[in-house]
């Protein structure tokens, strides 16, 4: 008997005595039309298939015997096969066609809630989310498919699966010992097996989707084709992006503090250190290289719009997904980009009435280029989305920061380099300019030309000027 089958336009030929020869492209089709999660090796010309953990048969021509509603269905042998169906046992010819039966006790084992039958009888076995099974015979553990064939010889002290690998340990009689690494599920070896030094505790591993980290008292990093990326030099390692990885290493700071204490009445006042525990960060990439050093108190953990945001000494900064820099640590806070802009704040420090600094938390706004557009000198400031302006407790701000005043029902824009502008008083305007925290005032006419440069401490409008008075006795300097 000879047939052909057509996928995407190439075609596959079979001969009814040669099943080997076609076998992979008989499969592919039919996944490609029923959908199947797995389809076996065609045996007297069937296959066994999976359907949404349901067991079923096909033909090699793709013709369905027997639909996905059994538990389990063994290989055919001599025109027959055995299989499970809501914990009743059956038969079932080539046809599809039951009769009742009785499967030997021996090929049942039950774990997890979850049936799986195979013809050996196993100490245990762990049934996979792939459908395979990691199965273990006197302590020895092996894997096996979905139709009980071993894929993996019995041989190993341990296996467990992380991500879709397998963390192994074998016991290596060439120099007696024990030793740990990952292989796949084809049994090819993604990290080389090396020796666990002190018993069998001293090394880990982590397999994360994106990276394997092993631990040798400290952690270091394999890429998931085995591919060392770092020594296990690290405390902390952690993945963000494509070619850009987080890692951390663990540090002492010192501080100080203010304390006292009483004696004989009298209180007595000094400075005590501390010393506490802290975390250096900083990003290498894919080849281990270092992209930012170990001196920034915390990196995120993820990009956002493709930044990273960066913290050191309480000040944020970004970097993008190359780990470029571009933005330095400047800020105390960085809000979302809204029409590409984000308010930012910084701390500021002011003088109160009894003479004493004071901290307050001042805001400002920066551009999508990182650029200050608005600096940071004012104590409320929020984006008005309907307006396209920002809103300030001094008045409004325009995109590009200049002060919006009106002026004989006009809009005057005053540069940007003023913090705000009081209403004119006849022909002059005093304007208010920030400077290394400190506010200097100034006078502008109606056409935003400087009268007075803003280098004055203090400006006040009076009522009645003297003829031939002098105008700056009335200015603080």
């Amino acid at each position: 008997m000879k047939f052909l089958i057509w996928q995407n336009h190439e075609q596959f030929f079979c001969c009814s005595s040669v099943y080997k020869n076609v076998v992979l492209g008989v499969a592919e089709y039919l996944n490609y039309m029923n959908n199947y999660d797995f389809v076996g090796e065609f045996n007297q010309g069937v296959a066994i298939v999976i359907k949404d953990n349901l067991y079923g048969a096909v033909t090699i021509g793709g013709y369905e015997i027997i639909p996905p509603i059994y538990d389990y269905i063994s290989p055919f042998n001599d025109g027959c096969a055995e299989a499970i169906q809501k914990g009743e046992c059956k038969t079932l010819d080539l046809s599809g066609k039951e009769f009742k039966n009785t499967v030997p006790e021996q090929k049942k084992d039950i774990k997890d809630n979850s049936l799986f039958a195979t013809t050996e009888k196993y100490d245990s076995i762990e049934r996979l989310s792939n459908g395979i099974c990691i199965v273990s015979r006197d302590e020895k553990y092996g894997c096996i498919n979905q139709i009980g064939s071993i894929i993996i010889p019995l041989k190993y002290e341990s296996l467990i699966c992380q991500n879709k690998l397998l963390v192994a340990i074998c016991y290596d009689v060439t120099d007696e010992s024990y030793k740990i690494g990952v292989i796949n599920f084809q049994e090819s070896e993604i990290v080389p097996f090396t020796p666990l030094a002190f018993g069998r505790q001293n090394k880990e591993f982590m397999i994360k989707p994106e990276i394997i980290l092993y631990k040798e008292f400290r952690w270091g990093a394999y890429s998931l084709q085995g591919k060392k990326i770092c020594e296990p030099i690290y405390d902390y390692i952690e993945y963000i992006a494509d070619n850009l990885i987080k890692v951390g290493k663990d540090g002492v700071a010192y501080g100080t503090f203010d304390d006292y204490y009483w004696e004989d009445g009298e209180r007595y006042d000094f400075t005590s250190s501390c010393e506490y525990s802290i975390v250096n960060w900083g990003l290498i990439d894919s080849t281990g290289k270092q992209i930012l050093p170990l001196e920034y108190s915390s990196i995120s953990d993820k990009a956002i719009n493709g930044l990273i945001e960066i913290c050191s000494d309480d000040r944020l900064g970004y970097v993008d997904i190359t780990g470029h820099v571009v933005l330095e640590p400047t800020y105390k806070s960085i809000g979302d980009f809204a029409d590409g802009y984000a308010v930012v704040s910084k701390d500021s420090y002011f003088l109160n009435d009894n003479g004493c600094y004071k901290k307050r938390i001042c805001f400002g706004v920066i551009n999508n280029q990182f650029k200050e557009i608005i600096p940071c000198v004012f104590t409320s400031l929020e984006y008005e989305k309907k307006t396209g302006r920002f809103k300030t407790e001094v008045g409004y701000k325009t995109m590009d920061g200049r002060y919006v005043l009106e002026v004989d029902g006009k809009e005057l824009l005053i540069d940007k380099k003023y913090k705000c502008c009081k209403p004119f008083n006849d022909s002059c305007a005093i304007v208010a300019y920030v400077s290394d925290e400190k506010e200097k005032y100034g006078l502008i006419d109606k056409k935003a030309n400087i009268v007075l440069p803003p280098i004055f401490s203090r400006i006040d409008y009076i009522a009645l000027i003297p003829q031939h008075f002098d105008l700056t006795l009335f200015i603080s300097s």
